[in-house]
């Protein structure tokens, strides 16, 4: 019997007395015997008052038996559930929960017993932050104010650009990241660049975009995602023939156009006095509208869109009723949700002499219900580019295994959760669990579109870290549009914590649905025989070493494994061989320095193997040991072949410290090649942008084997002589080409002066790139992929390096690679001071 059953009423919607407010922090619930189910009392309502629109995560953690969990809206109506069994969370997650009032509902209408519980309640809050540009040349700042609602809460500074004819022309999240980005247009050149921000606000990445003339009269009016991949495409608005088209983006990448259907108006054409001024879902149908505002008379009209297809229009219109606005000093700058009530708002900014306000429309689908004046900019200098939604994803599955979303206790059952990855940097999804006894548990991941992996892991130690041989399983990529993936069963055993690890591979969201599901295990013990591990040639003789020639090499290894269970048979029992460079048979290591080599098997091709009760077998398998130019191979020196039983553990066993035996195994005539900077040297100490210099130098191949017939070496500008983390790197344009295969020892030199032409011996580096002729130069201060680069660092002391076969054809080994660059100054390296960047921009 609940301690407050009698002087708590929370068993009816009407009239129950717990009630949780909106918080976007969490909320905890629990920790007295008020928070219990029992047979007397088979649920608990609470009154959720939901102030404004956000995502909602609610978490469910019975503490002993079963609960459930359901949210409801006003009227008493299921909206969601869920129902995991026995003592495993139970939740709810939600993008948006439109502003109302609601009741969580936790019940166990079906158990019999007590259940005590716990729950979370969390708000996501999304928020409209403003983008503005300023168009002196003496200024040119990008910023992004920090809103509150229309509460300004400061500002960050993208970069400073003092050119006018560089227009900030549309916001959109291009790349699926969750983050907006601007498109820009060049109103001299008609060139195009796309930046890409990161979570504060800085360029991550920059790229061109297909040049458009000015004279052609197209401007870009816009952005939005009108295809339903997740990423922003650019509306392009024609100011001379009032055509209007839609770029179709991949990213930074053009896919092609699509026009506006069916045909609007005469000929499918706009007046050209109309203009594009915002981008938006307002009748809130899932698909993104379209404000525009005419230039003469002052009229707010709406498009409504379904994709690219209009469907039906409307005039926006204020609270007196009237579609016009008609003072043109007053520009409509942009759409966002600014009350948080989850209908676009229009923001607007008045350019009028020194009085330059700034105001928002509330709105409702076309209509205004309010309006509110917020911070004024005086100088009209400064201009709004858009609203930049900064959205708060609604996320359970924790980003870090110390912040895992907590299942509890799987027993005998299968639980289920929603949740979408890869969204605001959100790559990482971690679930924990525990099971209640030695169990088989499979982990399905099913109703994604997107790419994923998924990682098992048992954190032995409980010491939050993934240690070594703690993967489980690691699932490579799966591709899109794969339906689901179910793991094959693994033992858990009792001790220690498990993880699921549920990682994106792409910068948008994936949704998808994650089930666990568990059986108990029926145990039983397989042994490897100690010192039957024997390493044969193909006559069955005993061998001790090999050479290694440009073939793989045939062996066989004999070994006897026994099934310790007098009485229980046990089908399908996996062995594999490794190589490995201890004698610790490692098969599921993720650290390169312990990562053994699994070996390719060829008679019998069945390596599943079946015991009778108690039977012991000798197992003799033909296996290949890859040729000299593997990886794997360090040098000449002893290694370990080993066996090993049940490699990934599927099958239930009371020890597993048995399954491995190994041997020593000397391996000569391993071949690599190791290619290294020798010389390096910068012709002056000083430049400018755009200004060329001169680099000669030299490198050797100090390895055994020679190099790829031909490899690149690029060229890197850096603040730090770490040459190569492309931290604060800057790739100049021209890279070195070495012209031919380099033999083990041999040394060849390079002039960046140098044209292939020069070297018809092929006898020394010349320089290549895209129309890249000699002499080598800096990028210039108008060089588009550069300006962001000057503008971070300025003048003064830069390190420009080489990056040795940044394109990976030399043939080198992973290991090897480590010293293609940062080996030391004048080796692969030289300082350069740098001169002629205007403080503060360029």
């Amino acid at each position: 019997m609940k301690a407050m059953a009698d002087t708590l009423n929370d068993n009816s919607y009407s009239t129950t007395q717990r009630s949780i407010n909106y918080s976007p922090t969490a909320q905890t619930f629990g920790g007295d015997s008020s928070y219990s189910l029992d047979a007397t009392d088979r649920q608990d309502v609470y009154r959720l008052n939901w102030s404004r629109s956000s995502g909602i995560a609610i978490s469910l953690s019975p503490q002993n038996g079963n609960a459930d969990l359901e949210l409801r809206d006003s009227g008493n109506n299921l909206l969601y559930s869920s129902a995991n069994t026995g003592a495993a969370a139970d939740a709810i997650l939600l993008d948006r929960l439109n502003a109302g009032t609601y009741y969580i509902r936790i019940h166990n209408d079906a158990e019999v017993g007590s259940s005590a519980y716990s729950f979370k309640v969390q708000g996501f809050e999304n928020r409209s932050d403003i983008i503005w540009r300023n168009y002196s040349a003496s200024n040119g700042g990008v910023f992004v104010w920090k809103m509150d609602g229309i509460a300004y809460q400061g500002f960050d500074a993208v970069t400073y650009l003092p050119y006018p004819e560089w227009r900030a022309e549309a916001v959109g999240d291009f790349d699926g990241d969750g983050i907006s980005d601007i498109a820009w247009r060049n109103t001299t050149s008609g060139g195009n660049v796309i930046w890409l921000l990161d979570a504060n606000n800085k360029i991550k990445a920059n790229a061109s975009i297909p040049a458009i003339p000015i004279s052609s009269g197209w401007r870009i009016a816009g952005a939005g995602d009108f295809t339903g991949d997740g990423k922003a495409d650019i509306i392009w608005r024609n100011v001379t023939t009032g055509n209007t088209s839609i770029w179709q983006m991949d990213g930074v990448t053009y896919k092609g156009s699509i026009g506006f259907a069916p045909n609007i108006l005469s000929g499918g054409l706009v007046s050209p006095v109309w203009s594009i001024t915002g981008v938006a879902d307002f009748n809130l149908d899932g698909n993104l509208d379209i404000a525009w505002r005419n230039t003469t008379n002052g009229e707010n009209y709406l498009w409504y869109m379904n994709k690219n297809n209009f469907t039906s229009g409307l005039f926006l219109v204020d609270t007196n009723g009237s579609n016009k606005l008609e003072d043109q000093r007053w520009r409509m700058e942009g759409v966002g949700d600014f009350n948080r009530d989850g209908n676009p708002d229009l923001l607007w900014r008045f350019y009028g002499g020194n009085t330059a306000l700034n105001f928002v429309w509330y709105m409702n689908n076309n209509r205004m219900v309010s309006g509110e004046q917020f911070t004024t900019v005086s100088d009209n200098t400064w201009e709004i580019v858009d609203s930049a939604p900064k959205a708060n994803v609604a996320d359970l599955g924790g980003n870090t295994m110390n912040t895992a979303f907590d299942i509890g206790t799987v027993s005998t059952s299968t639980v289920s959760y929603n949740e979408t990855v890869g969204r605001l940097g959100d790559q990482d999804d971690f679930y924990r669990f525990k099971v209640g006894a030695a169990s088989t548990v499979k982990v399905g991941l099913s109703q994604y579109n997107g790419q994923v992996n998924i990682q098992l892991i048992h954190d032995k130690n409980n010491n939050g870290v993934i240690d070594d041989l703690e993967t489980v399983y690691d699932n490579s990529v799966n591709s899109a549009q794969v339906p689901n993936f179910i793991s094959d069963g693994f033992l858990a055993e009792q001790t220690g914590t498990y993880f699921v690890r549920v990682r994106s591979t792409t910068t948008g969201g994936t949704p998808y649905n994650l089930n666990l599901s568990t059986v108990a295990a029926n145990l039983v013990n397989l042994s490897v025989i100690a010192d039957s591990f024997r390493i044969l040639n193909m006559s069955s003789n005993p061998i001790t070493e090999v050479t290694l020639g440009t073939n793989p090499i045939s062996i066989q290894l004999e070994v006897k494994v026994k099934n310790n269970n007098p009485t229980t048979a046990i089908q399908d029992v996996p062995i594999s061989f490794y190589i490995s460079r201890d004698s610790n048979i490692v098969p599921n290591s993720q650290d390169p320095n312990t990562q053994d080599y699994e070996m390719f098997v060829s008679a019998p091709t069945d390596t599943t193997i079946d015991f009778a009760g108690g039977e012991t077998k000798t197992l003799k398998f033909t296996v290949s040991i890859p040729d000299a130019t593997e990886d794997f191979w360090v040098s000449d020196q002893s290694y370990f072949l080993g066996a090993y039983v049940d490699p990934q553990n599927v099958i239930a066993e009371t020890n597993n410290n048995d399954n491995a035996i190994s041997k020593s195994f000397v391996v000569k005539g391993t071949l690599r090649p190791d290619i290294v900077g020798t010389q390096f040297a910068i012709n002056t100490s000083a430049s400018s942008p755009g200004q060329p210099i001169q680099i000669t130098g030299k490198i050797k191949n100090q390895g055994t084997r020679q190099t790829g017939s031909s490899f690149l070496v690029q060229f890197v500008l850096s603040k730090n002589n770490v040459i190569g983390d492309y931290v604060d790197d800057l790739p100049l344009t021209g890279f070195i080409v070495v012209p031919k295969s380099l033999s083990a020892g041999e040394e060849i030199t390079f002039d960046t002066n140098l044209k292939e032409s020069d070297v018809p011996g092929k006898d020394k580096g010349y320089l290549a790139g895209t129309n890249v002729t000699p002499p080598l130069k800096l990028p210039s201060l108008s060089d588009e992929y550069a300006i962001p680069y000057w503008q971070s660092y300025g003048n003064g002391s830069y390190y420009l390096g080489m990056i040795l076969d940044f394109t990976f054809n030399a043939g080198e080994r992973t290991g090897d690679r480590a010293n293609n660059s940062g080996l030391g100054l004048n080796v692969d390296y030289g300082t350069l001071n740098i001169s002629g960047i205007v403080s503060g921009g360029i």
